[in-house]
């Protein structure tokens, strides 16, 4: 029942979960016993493509000064994070870009082969009437 807490924990090295619920396997949902209201992981994926595409999970939080910081580290995870089979280079599939294809796996190798593919950091300032203006998800 808990699965979906558990691969989200392993998937973004946070115990704990943004979600309250989570789905069971016969299709209902129960309370995520690892949820945590104070967790400041923040999932993107309900958001538009290339914003969930990007980003996926990320860090956001207070700052003192008022307004909210958004950190995040985007990086191409290995297949094994998913369950799936290690990637092999020039003919295999690559979990983590699975939207994009065999082209977005082509051009990953070809991008670290020349050494272009570097995880991009993201350290983002949003002030308070910015964050105040984002549509919630009951809007």
């Amino acid at each position: 029942m808990v699965k979906a807490a558990k691969k989200e924990s392993e998937l973004t090295g946070d115990d704990s979960s943004y979600q309250a619920l989570v789905n069971t396997e016969d299709g209902g949902m129960i309370p995520n016993p690892n949820y945590d209201p104070k967790s400041t992981l923040l999932s993107t994926y309900a958001s538009s493509d290339p914003t969930r595409f990007t980003l996926g999970h990320v860090q956001f939080k207070p700052e003192e000064e008022g307004g909210f910081r958004m950190t995040d580290t985007y990086k191409v995870d290995p297949n094994e994070s998913f369950g799936h089979d290690t990637y092999k280079p020039l003919r295999g599939y690559q979990s983590d870009l699975r939207e994009g294809g065999k082209l977005a796996a082509r051009l990953y190798d070809i991008s670290r082969f020349f050494g272009v593919n570097q995880p991009m950091k993201y350290n983002v300032k949003f002030g308070s009437d910015e964050v105040s203006s984002f549509p919630s998800r009951g809007d």
